[in-house]
């Protein structure tokens, strides 16, 4: 048993490899600036662009960005390896979007360092000139604007410098810079695959070893709080709400399945699945609305549930099983409305299934040998007909991120659908990347736990 379960871990790293590559790449490739979403934007910025990508450097290092993003990168000769240490990411897009019209890195960074310069003189030059404030917005098309355009942004820069004489000499500065980007290109470069390795100490490897508890998993855009912290809470709480919820499900299930398969073709039975048939229609939130409106609503039905709002743990300085304790009663209509939910599937199939198995000649030769009818169907066909139904199960399981956003939310349960919907909201992307990971993993988990109950049910499964 334990050399299936580490083959099976084994083999399910792959799959968890490519979701977290693909969970880290739409993370690393969403839209915003990270930094900008976690600091807010500088509250003093300069005017100088140099400054600015300093004060931008030191906040991208507090948060791990000064890393390679990757093992390895494969891109054209043309730029550094050191590129992904530009900040802030509008100046790298510029500079890259200078050096691909030449493919020359260093007239690149020549001009680049040239426009720079020109902004640190006009900054000099005192704001009592008007030619100033005419002459600011050239200087800023200069290292923002198109390629194609900086010929004219820069001959008109030195039309409007007339009355600077102390700017025109660091304009014909950057103009000469320009004309050497332009004359001097190497675009054989922009053609030739450059491979760098940067080894494991990289963003990737920070974000995954973060991800599984032994790192840092970064910030939620939406709270700024380390993300185990926001994901944790709620994972308990929908792990309790859905694991009682499937407990409770399978316990009222397997019985009447077996009970309905063996009185097949009576009319208890009959009307009791035309009954499972109709509940199975009903949508979740709709009997979710019905046991709040007949159990917890003042002035309508019963009212024996004072109020269905849960207070989000941690809080009160409670731990999570007095946290419990405190909210119990509060849980019973939301499971209740899973297991009414989940009843009808799994009795329908567990019959189905039941069926199938008295069908077999082994069950019929052990009913000719006289045996008793509970120990034909608990002893022989029970065990046998599990097998669909523990599939389910493994497929029920990641429900605690899906199926519990509906009740999570109609109910005001801080769980994981609470948090899932939050964060598309708004637009939270590092934690829904976080929940893509946590997600496989749970469905991984499932699976395992599916083929554990495969053999604990029927030894003749050889799991090894």
């Amino acid at each position: 048993m334990s050399v299936y379960f580490l083959r099976r871990l084994l083999l399910a790293l792959p799959t968890l490899l490519v979701v977290s590559l693909v969970a880290f790449a739409l993370r690393t490739n969403a839209p915003g600036d990270r930094v900008e979403e976690q600091f807010g934007p500088d509250s003093s910025p300069s005017p100088d662009p140099l400054v600015q990508s300093v004060r931008y450097d030191k906040k991208a290092k507090s948060m791990g960005l000064d890393k390679p993003v990757f093992f390895w990168s494969l891109n054209a000769r043309t730029f550094p390896d050191t590129l992904y240490r530009v900040f802030p990411p509008r100046r790298r897009q510029w500079l890259v979007n200078m050096a691909s019209q030449t493919g020359n890195w260093q007239t690149t960074a020549s001009y680049e360092a040239a426009v720079f310069e020109t902004v640190r003189m006009l900054e000099k030059q005192p704001d009592s000139i008007g030619a100033k404030t005419s002459l600011r917005p050239l200087i800023h098309q200069l290292y923002n604007g198109a390629p194609e355009t900086l010929d004219s942004t820069l001959a008109q820069a030195k039309r409007t410098a007339v009355d600077l004489p102390e700017m025109y000499p660091v304009l014909e500065k950057t103009q000469l810079a320009f004309i050497h980007w332009h004359n001097t290109p190497t675009r054989a470069n922009l053609w030739m695959p450059a491979f760098r390795w940067y080894g494991f100490n990289n963003q990737y490897v920070h974000w995954v070893t973060g991800m599984v508890g032994l790192g840092d998993a970064g910030l939620s855009k939406q709270t700024k709080r380390p993300m185990w912290s926001e994901l944790r809470p709620a994972l308990y709480v929908s792990l309790t709400l859905n694991g009682i919820a499937l407990v409770f499900s399978f316990l009222l299930a397997l019985p009447l399945g077996v009970w309905m398969a063996r009185n097949a073709g009576k009319w208890p039975e009959r009307w009791t699945k035309r009954s499972l048939m109709f509940t199975q229609a009903l949508p979740l939130f709709w009997i979710g609305a019905m046991l709040m409106m007949l159990f917890a609503t003042p002035g309508m039905g019963l009212h024996l549930i004072k109020g269905i709002a849960i207070n989000p743990w941690p809080g009160g300085g409670l731990s999570f099983f007095q946290w419990l304790g405190v909210h119990a009663v509060k849980f019973i209509l939301p499971v209740t409305a899973i297991v009414f939910n989940n009843l009808a599937m799994l009795s329908l199939l567990m019959r189905g299934s039941m069926l199938d198995v008295l069908a077999q000649d082994y069950v019929r030769t052990s009913q000719a040998m006289g045996l008793k009818a509970k120990t034909v169907y608990w002893k022989h066909a029970f065990r046998n007909a599990l097998f669909p139904v523990i599939t389910m199960f493994g497929r029920m399981l990641p429900g605690v991120f899906g199926g519990a956003i509906t009740i999570e939310y109609l109910f005001q349960i801080p769980g994981m659908g609470i948090k899932t919907q939050q964060a598309f909201y708004n637009q939270d992307f590092p934690m829904l990347m976080a929940l893509i990971f946590l997600m496989a993993s749970i469905t991984i988990v499932g699976s395992l736990l599916a083929d554990w109950l495969y053999a604990r049910v029927d030894p003749r499964v050889k799991l090894g």
